[in-house]
């Protein structure tokens, strides 16, 4: 989660449009002192909105990231953004106001070691799928420590509707339960391309004669992305395996450290596949893991929670983002002009909406 914020010196001001949110200087314009929105009185400022949007037009890995994934962030016209994303932003940002509030109401406080734990949280998170590198590089340190800060206070409101503790004694005790259950095996694949179904064959006899399994996957392997790793997947999970189905999940979990498959067809196609090394995550390496699932049994307490004090909150919105309304399924949003409201707000509000990439496993690249 460390790359998309390099901050812009420039705060920019956003008119919206049909096809998209302008951007104009705000040097002078009284338009500035106008905020984005209202939450139960709390004002949001344009330029806090402005600048979040700048920061992430910096950050041009995590919008390609966003554009493979189907979600524009650009406008139609040449130096506008996507008014559905502005008007995502706001909304997240209304929602992280209420988390607050709520955490006030409550008395709630958080340390500094809250923030550093949600800062790596979502460095792990938030990567890229192609490189594996963290995405939350490419933002500003000021960006990084907001969505930080958002993301333990959202944490520790829904620990106190799960009325767990997050303390590093608890979190121990939770992983020690049960450790066998954060096991990974670490991997290289060779995969046969449709053209050529021989390859996998072909490519386990040249290992069963001694030639190194990675030299044969950048040869042979119809994957890209891994061939010219070796054919090297990491160290996966369970989880991450059943992704790819039975068969695969089977022969993989059967092998011991140094072993290679037998060509096996699978629904993703013909693949050879070594398992390097089997091992138990240490509890430094899935403390965040180890906190979600603590967190789980709440998780639709608390998007009841979050939907309450969105539909009980006094909001207004600027004209130009959009309007503050209610859904027919009920759920109250941010609607930007001409569209629908976004779906109900996630756990950390303020973050730009992206799908994480775990670096899990996923079918074979073109």
């Amino acid at each position: 989660m460390t790359g998309r914020l390099r901050a812009l010196l420039v705060v920019l001001v956003l008119v919206v449009t049909a096809g998209g949110a302008t951007a104009c200087s705000r040097s002078g314009s009284p338009a500035a002192d106008v905020p984005a929105a209202t939450v139960n009185g709390e004002r949001i400022s344009a330029a806090v909105i402005d600048q979040d949007l700048a920061d992430i037009a910096e950050n041009q890995p995590f919008v390609e990231a966003r554009s493979q994934q189907g979600l524009p962030f650009r406008g139609a016209q040449p130096g506008t953004y996507d008014a559905t994303v502005v008007a995502e932003l706001l909304d997240r940002r209304i929602t992280g106001v209420l988390v607050r509030q709520e955490l006030a109401r409550r008395s709630i406080g958080f340390s500094p070691d809250d923030i550093s734990r949600a800062r790596d949280e979502l460095r792990r998170e938030l990567v890229d799928r192609a490189s594996g590198a963290s995405l939350l590089d490419g933002f500003p340190e000021r960006y990084v420590d907001e969505q930080a800060r958002s993301q333990a206070e959202s944490d520790l409101l829904q620990a106190a509707e799960a009325k767990v503790a997050l303390d590093e004694a608890t979190l121990r005790a939770a992983y020690g339960a049960d450790p066998d259950r954060f096991r990974v095996w670490c991997l290289r694949w060779i995969v046969a391309d449709e053209s050529d179904p021989e390859a996998a064959a072909r490519a386990a006899a040249a290992v069963a004669a001694g030639e190194d399994f990675g030299q044969v996957a950048q040869r042979e392997s119809a994957d890209q992305r891994s061939a010219g790793r070796g054919g090297a997947l990491g160290c996966q999970p369970r989880a991450s395996l059943d992704q790819l189905g039975d068969r695969f999940s089977s022969v993989v979990t059967a092998l011991a450290p140094g072993q290679v498959s037998p060509p096996t067809a699978a629904d993703f196609g013909t693949f050879v596949v070594q398992v390097t090394d089997v091992r138990v995550r240490p509890f430094d390496e899935v403390r965040d893991v180890v906190r979600a699932q603590l967190l789980a049994p709440a998780s639709g307490a608390y998007r009841q929670l979050l939907r309450r004090l969105r539909s009980e909150a006094s909001v207004t919105v600027a004209a130009r983002y959009g309007t503050w309304e209610r859904a027919e399924d009920g759920t109250v949003g941010v609607r930007p002009p001409g569209g629908r409201p976004p779906a109900e707000a996630p756990g950390a509000p303020t973050t730009l909406p992206l799908t994480p990439l775990p670096g899990g496993l996923g079918p074979p690249s073109p």
